[in-house]
């Protein structure tokens, strides 16, 4: 084995133990305090539409319902909710900015210039 495969062998195994460690201390903190636990999130699998409500693309402003709209925000995104709630209603995951709009009516992403290439 080459010196550029035994690095590339290396960083896999480093890459696969620090993941493993990431999740078992978000459980940690679920445990100790929930109420500052990360959660799990996969903000391009929610609806996001476009100002003429055509579907979003990732890397592309949109917006979903939010939690005072009258349908409520759609399936998945209640990790969202809660991360806006906690966070005053604006929070920076990038590549996006993420906030309530019109009272909470709309959650709105936007990206971070500069954060999706």
């Amino acid at each position: 084995m080459g010196e550029r495969e035994a690095v590339a062998k290396a960083l896999s195994i480093l890459a696969e133990h620090l993941e493993s460690m990431a999740a078992e201390l978000r459980e940690v903190l679920k445990e100790l305090a929930p109420e500052a636990a990360i959660p799990e999130l996969d903000l391009e699998a929610l609806p996001w539409k476009k100002k003429d409500k055509t579907p979003a693309s990732p890397g592309d402003w949109g917006w979903i319902l939010g939690p005072a709209s009258k349908q409520g925000p759609p399936e998945g995104a209640e990790p969202l909710v809660m991360l806006l709630d906690q966070h005053g209603g604006s929070v920076e995951l990038p590549p996006y900015e993420i906030e309530y709009s019109n009272d909470r009516v709309f959650i709105r992403r936007k990206p971070i210039k500069g954060g999706m290439k």
